[in-house]
């Protein structure tokens, strides 16, 4: 592969945190960027539950918050809440490659 796997997560319930930290966790992940990622609830809720989740225990890398973004190690990442953050203009914005689709709702738009 030539280049980062770039993914943007939409939902980041339980499956939008277990990739999330699939990819931190997994030292062959390295060639995988996360740039962004969009759920309704409030980060700080989101970043809780990505922190001490109860099945897979606590996180064992850094996290904070910042206006609109949350940063996990030394990565920085993006954080939007909109409802319906399509495909197209926020994977597009971040040059996303990947549109990890978590949030049960359908989507209908076109990847291009």
């Amino acid at each position: 592969m030539t280049g980062k796997l770039r993914v943007f997560i939409n939902g980041f319930g339980r499956i939008g945190r277990t990739l999330l930290r699939q990819i931190l966790e997994d030292d062959a992940r390295a060639d995988v960027e996360i740039v962004g990622i969009n759920d309704i609830a409030p980060l700080e809720t989101c970043i809780y539950l990505l922190r001490y989740d109860s099945v897979y225990g606590p996180l064992c890398v850094p996290v904070t918050t910042g206006a609109n973004q949350v940063t996990i190690g030394a990565k920085t990442i993006p954080f939007t809440r909109a409802r319906f953050a399509g495909i197209g203009p926020a994977r597009r914005r971040r040059g996303a490659g990947v549109y990890r689709q978590g949030s049960g709702a359908t989507v209908c738009e076109s990847w291009h």
